[in-house]
């Protein structure tokens, strides 16, 4: 049966398995026994290794930390690295964010395009292509990651104690084949608020993970009636001036401010507007009329451009992958410490040694502290690489075109393993909805990513 009517024939069984994976909300969560990253993710990875063995592959799950489905025999091993965790949804969905469903032609759901669609697509490709009964020189064997988006604990599990591929990719962006990943740091910046006054802040909280540009971020202060009075009047007029808006509301001795955003993926912070930037901002142009923290005036200076980190000090370039991105993407206040967590991609020919001593020069005068939380080194394969070449042949073959080789931002798990890269197997570039509300995925365009994905599979496993 040739491919085509396969993938008619398996049609609705494909729909219904993606829509299932997403119906699940795998966000991490605290660990429990044979559960490293809570139970939404530990019922992603059963559901995903269940309707690989259903489909006849070997499966193997590794404690809960990976697990992976593999066909075919021979020595060496090419690999297609998904993952099946998500970020958190927000808010703010036209259709439930775990609801899987279906509107216009198209499946919404946080994971539809980031990764779980094109992670059960690659399962599906697989089907088809053992269907079909090819010869191969190399086994294949689809990984399914459990914690991408909040730390790669599972895939560096897997680098460390399993086989490597001789070649491989990650079906996890939305256009191209990707040759660099900049560079990652991720940066807890910690202020002091001192003796508090008049009227002090008691209560600070934005972001539900810092690769997410925030959309919401909420301040509490406490003081005298009257000072808050006065104050409130003076910020409501303010947030009418922001990008997204706000709130104003005292309640007796309490004010409450809340400032809107909007999300967006933290590699691309110029398509969202991050609410914590905006939140600094307005309390640092518009202070209270009495005696007041200077954290937020100085917030205020370090975030005032904050999506490319000019203003912290950090503003680089490279030819090869472009502008450093900055995104605050968490915030929290406990014990007289407002603490702001940045998302950091630099350039792959820029050292994160060099991004930290610049920071340094910069916050060390202001006495703000701050440390390394995690790090992540750049990805730069040369554009001719067999491999690169190879899938942009089987991106060619099954859709007429040439795929663009691209740098990016974002990382992937491209980063974890040797000889693997990011690559887009969509015939036409998908709006770029990771990390945002209302993300889907077009029904046409992951039926014909099966192909792709298929035709790449045949070329580096042949």
């Amino acid at each position: 049966m040739e491919h085509d009517a396969l993938l008619e024939k398996y049609r609705p069984q494909i729909i219904s398995s993606i829509r299932e994976m997403i119906r699940i909300r795998s966000v991490e969560a605290p660990p429990e026994k044979g559960k490293p990253f809570g139970e939404g993710v530990h019922q992603a990875l059963t559901l995903a290794l269940e309707t690989a063995s259903d489909l006849g592959f070997r499966t193997v799950n590794r404690d809960g930390m990976i697990g992976y489905a593999e066909h075919g025999a021979g020595k060496e091993m090419i690999a297609v690295l998904g993952h099946l965790d998500v970020v958190p949804e927000g808010k703010g969905w036209t259709y439930p964010p775990f609801g899987a469903e279906i509107h216009d032609g198209r499946i919404y759901g946080r994971g539809a395009t980031d990764d779980k669609g094109p992670t059960m697509a690659a399962l599906w490709a697989l089907k088809i292509l053992a269907d079909e009964d090819h010869r191969l020189s190399k086994r294949i064997r689809i990984i399914f990651g459990t914690n991408e988006e909040s730390g790669f604990r599972g895939i560096t599990w897997y680098a460390e104690n399993e086989e490597h591929p001789v070649a491989g990719f990650t079906p996890d962006i939305n256009e191209g084949i990707v040759f660099a990943e900049k560079g990652g740091l991720r940066i807890p910046m910690e202020f002091r608020t001192g003796d508090p006054g008049p009227i002090a802040l008691s209560g600070f909280s934005s972001g539900e993970a810092v690769n997410i540009v925030p959309d919401l971020a909420e301040a509490v202060f406490e003081g005298e009636e009257t000072a808050l009075e006065e104050w409130a009047v003076k910020l409501r007029e303010a947030v009418t001036l922001l990008p997204c808006g706000g709130e104003v509301a005292r309640d007796g001795n309490t004010l409450h401010i809340r400032v809107f955003g909007k999300a967006a993926h933290a590699s691309l912070p110029e398509n969202g507007e991050n609410a914590i930037a905006a939140m600094c901002l307005l309390l640092g142009k518009n202070p209270p009329p009495c005696p007041f923290t200077s954290v937020f005036g100085t917030l205020s200076r370090l975030l005032g451009d904050s999506r490319h980190g000019k203003d912290l000090g950090i503003a680089m370039f490279d030819e090869v992958s472009g502008v450093l991105t900055c995104n605050p993407g968490l915030a929290s206040f406990s014990n007289g410490i407002l603490t702001v967590t940045l998302d950091i991609r630099h350039p792959v020919t820029i050292p994160g040694e060099t991004v930290l001593k610049e920071l340094q020069a910069r916050l060390a005068p202001l006495e703000v502290g701050f440390s390394v939380a995690s790090r992540a080194n750049p990805l730069h394969v040369p554009k001719d690489s067999p491999l690169i070449l190879e899938l942009g042949e089987a991106f060619f073959e099954t859709t007429g075109k040439r795929p663009e080789i691209i740098a990016m931002g974002g990382g992937t798990y491209a980063k974890a393993l040797p000889n693997v890269v990011a690559f887009a197997p969509f015939p036409n570039a998908l709006p770029e909805l990771a990390h945002q509300t209302d993300e889907y995925i077009e029904i046409a365009e992951l039926m014909a990513s099966i192909k792709v994905i298929k035709a790449a599979m045949l070329r580096l496993a042949k």
